[in-house]
């Protein structure tokens, strides 16, 4: 593969990787198995040299692929596909659970979980699923906010 030319050479590569895609990945991963601390340590050092330039690399990537993103941020904080979730929406006839405005129209819908347990319990508006955190979850106060609302 002694190529000057850079477009023969990048054109080979591009060949090879596809005859060889499996195997060049499984070696990725051997590799990264048994390096994994110094890898760790080596992205580390890069990102704090590099932080901003890394940060807008990252924020161009969510930018260009807002599907995968919301993927991985559903994957990554709840453990939830974006099927999963896609489900979740249908069960709830795109509506908020709480006050069954639609989250066709809503500016963020929630994935509202329990912040002790962990446990999903289904989907809010943006506006719900603040009010329960202002509220800690805490029953007792939303039911005070209750009796405070209708006796004021």
């Amino acid at each position: 593969m002694p190529y000057k030319d850079k477009e023969k050479k990048k054109t080979y590569a591009k060949t090879y990787y596809k005859i060889h895609k499996e195997k060049i990945k499984a070696c990725a991963r051997t590799y990264y198995r048994t390096h994994k601390e110094k890898i760790k340590v080596c992205m580390k050092t890069y990102y704090k040299a590099n932080s901003e330039k890394a940060k807008a690399r990252v924020k161009e990537w969510r930018k260009t692929n807002p599907e995968k993103a919301k993927a991985g941020h559903l994957k990554h904080d709840y453990n939830l596909s974006l099927k999963q979730v896609n489900e979740m929406f249908a069960k709830q006839d795109y509506k908020c659970t709480i006050c069954k405005q639609s989250l066709k129209t809503c500016f963020r819908p929630c994935v509202d979980h329990n912040h002790k347990t962990g446990k999903i319990r289904g989907i809010l508006c943006s506006n719900c699923n603040k009010g329960l955190g202002y509220f800690l979850d805490n029953p007792e106060f939303l039911r005070n906010a209750i009796l405070y609302i209708e006796t004021n």
